[in-house]
């Protein structure tokens, strides 16, 4: 029984941060705008932030200087 629920405290701690939801905060330098993405930013893409949730990745887009005036 030791075995079994060392085995599923070990596959918890694997899939709990799954579950976990970011949010990335990118400057684009083609389009010149700053985006909220939920994947991994590409190469080309300059990365702003992560964040936990969208209301927050919001709130500090709008406070970044690269981004004033061009939320997207």
């Amino acid at each position: 029984m030791g075995r079994r629920l060392l085995a599923a405290a070990l596959i918890g701690g694997i899939v709990t941060p799954a579950w976990a939801e970011q949010i990335y905060v990118v400057f684009d330098p083609v389009s010149h705008k700053c985006l909220l993405v939920h994947d991994q930013p590409s190469p080309g893409m300059r990365l702003l932030g992560i964040f936990k949730a969208e209301p927050q990745a919001k709130t500090a887009m709008a406070s970044m200087k690269a981004c004033r005036g061009k939320p997207s």
